[in-house]
């Protein structure tokens, strides 16, 4: 059996590896009370297509420079605006239809409340 060794994860979400150091596992395990920390409205979970939130933010945060602007051109329920937002970066996303636009709203309007600017 060979073994090589990987990169180590970071363990807390603002230590994120160098430029170039991106390990291939990336720790992105989904919690289900994610959804409900991140004040995010129950609707959410109808969108079968989002970026599951901790994904959307590790990728932020390895990425994207803190005060950056992360761009969803599908942000559906507006997961990844919200995770940018909590990262402590600008946001643009495009959705497609009142209902989709009015989910992301909702749901960047109550990470605002919890705090989460650029």
């Amino acid at each position: 059996m060979t073994w090589c060794q990987l990169p180590e994860l970071p363990i807390d979400p603002p230590q994120v590896p160098q430029p170039g150091t991106v390990p291939l596992v990336w720790p992105t395990g989904q919690r289900g009370e994610h959804l409900v920390e991140h004040g995010y409205t129950p609707a959410t979970a109808r969108d079968h297509l989002r970026v599951p939130p901790a994904t959307a933010a590790y990728a932020i945060r390895a990425f994207t420079p803190p005060g950056g602007t992360v761009v969803d051109p599908d942000c559906g329920a507006g997961t990844v605006a919200v995770e940018a937002l909590h990262c402590g970066r600008h946001a643009v996303g495009v959705a497609r239809g009142r209902r989709w636009w009015t989910l992301a709203r909702t749901n960047i309007t109550a990470a605002k409340r919890q705090g989460a600017v650029a």
